[in-house]
């Protein structure tokens, strides 16, 4: 579980945000009461859904939207 974690991490750090979340679920399917992997992954989707709200927003043409999503 522990090399998992540290796998997903250093996904994360060379921008592969699916393979990291896809390690970070598997490590919390094998201890779903670590709550450093939660909050990790939680970190991630969070991420995730900013980015995507600023994507949409910036295909609207809504720059400011897209600015504010990112912070």
């Amino acid at each position: 579980m522990e090399l998992l974690f540290l796998r997903a991490r250093c996904l994360y750090l060379i921008n592969k945000m699916e393979d990291a979340l896809k390690h970070l679920q598997e490590a919390m399917r094998m201890d779903p009461d670590n709550s450093e992997v939660r909050l990790f992954l939680k970190k991630l989707k969070n991420m995730e859904n900013k980015k995507e709200e600023g994507n949409q927003a910036f295909l609207a043409g809504d720059l400011s939207r897209a600015c504010e999503s990112s912070s």
